[in-house]
């Protein structure tokens, strides 16, 4: 079979199992949006962008390093490690949390209550749903992946919804999203616990190679995910639950066909690079071009469909309630279709070693992201106002992104032909 039909089938494969996810997460996200207060959305907000942020170094970024060794045994190390790390920031985060609440303080204002205990089971769980996600990777196991997907978005629409209906809070959302996550472990088991196993790999060695995650990446890529996650925390924090909660609908309504795309052909992109990569191929920049292709028509499509009908459809769809929800929806069209693009194929970068790189973008993204928010906060504007402004500098960053892989392949290629 050749490459480009392989590719084609395991794009196929992981894009139908996340299709019917993200079906029954749509199909879902109008009854949610009358089972949950828009304050109930925006604490579920804040407290879930907060366990992305903590679970995206919980894992030292060693995740990112199990596709790429030779051997497998050496891949498993790698793994053990990062679970003994995501325990252990799991533990902190649970200690913080009791902390919080012996002490009584607030955040920005805002108290939270028991719902805030689902922040370390959330670090730990999204912690290892990335590991094992990386394990089925290297394992190319798509149909896993597939099976993955559907059991988290379906398993989480279904559990937000039974638990709407005894509880209104947002610990009803924060639950179906942690029930959903550990439905989506459930689907990985298979080819991922093999990793998790003992192995007679030299530990010291292996870490050795690629110590580069743990100190470099996982500070960076928390840098990173803080700054995609700078939007939600602005508001939460500047503009109170309420602005909070319409931002995070209109992401979630915005983001559940862009994760489709990205998922579908980026996952499989990730796969591929590193396959060819432990190969020796020089074909990383043809591969890059064609994932870029093929992610591009339906950004457009996406952005296009957004500036178009989030006005009229969101209101109708979501109910009266979501006043500025559509606001938001508009404002980060732009930066959400360039990320369907840009997010899945900046993994290069890392496979790539061009870590400097990744540090410098996921720095100037904190530092810009927030700037433009907080200015706009300054001068008195309302919260789309200030979201617009930092998705646009998101989507500014993202262009200089691309543009940085795009060369990180062209010197891997060249290299690997000089050899």
């Amino acid at each position: 079979m050749s490459s480009g039909s392989w590719i084609a089938r395991a794009v196929l494969k992981v894009g139908s199992g996340t299709a019917l996810g993200q079906l029954a997460a749509v199909l879902s996200a109008p009854v949610l949006a009358r089972l949950y207060a828009p304050e109930a959305f925006g604490t579920f907000a804040a407290i879930s962008a907060a366990a992305t942020v903590v679970s995206a170094f919980a894992t030292l970024r060693l995740e990112l390093a199990v596709p790429l060794p030779r051997e497998t045994n050496e891949a498993a190390a790698l793994a053990r490690v990062a679970v003994l790390a995501v325990t252990i920031a799991s533990t902190i985060c649970a200690i913080g949390v009791g902390t919080y609440h012996l002490f009584g303080a607030e955040i920005g204002g805002t108290r939270y209550g028991q719902e805030l205990w689902l922040l370390p089971v959330l670090v730990f769980l999204t912690a290892m749903y990335t590991l094992l996600s990386q394990a089925s990777l290297r394992e190319r196991a798509y149909g896993a992946i597939a099976v993955r997907a559907f059991a988290q978005n379906g398993g989480t629409a279904a559990a937000q919804i039974g638990l709407g209906l005894a509880s209104t809070g947002p610990a009803g959302l924060l639950g179906g999203q942690s029930i959903g996550r550990l439905l989506a472990l459930a689907g990985m088991a298979k080819y991922s616990v093999p990793y998790l196993r003992g192995t007679h790999a030299p530990l010291g060695a292996t870490l050795g190679r690629y110590r580069r995650f743990p100190l470099v990446l996982a500070p960076s890529a928390a840098l990173n995910v803080l700054g995609t996650s700078i939007p939600v925390l602005v508001i939460s924090q500047w503009y109170g639950a309420n602005d909070a909660g319409n931002l995070g609908v209109a992401q979630q309504v915005v983001l559940l066909p862009a994760s489709l795309i990205s998922a579908a052909i980026g996952q499989v992109f990730v796969g591929e690079l590193t396959q060819r990569l432990r190969g020796h191929q020089a074909s990383s920049r043809s591969l890059f071009l064609r994932a870029s292709g093929a992610l591009l028509v339906p950004a457009l499509v996406l952005y296009v469909g957004v500036t178009l009908l989030a006005e009229p459809i969101i209101p109708l769809v979501l109910g009266n309630q979501w006043v500025t929800a559509d606001d938001y929806a508009v404002g980060m069209a732009a930066a959400t279709a360039l990320g369907v693009v840009v997010g899945p194929l900046s993994y290069v970068l890392i496979a790539l070693d061009s870590v400097v790189a990744v540090v410098i973008i996921d720095v100037l993204r904190v530092v810009l992201v927030a700037g433009a928010g907080l200015a706009v906060w300054a001068l008195n504007g309302p919260g789309p106002t200030s979201a617009t402004a930092m998705f646009a500098t998101t989507s500014a960053l993202y262009v200089v992104t691309w543009l940085v892989c795009l060369q990180a392949t062209r010197r891997s290629d060249a290299q690997h032909r000089a050899r």
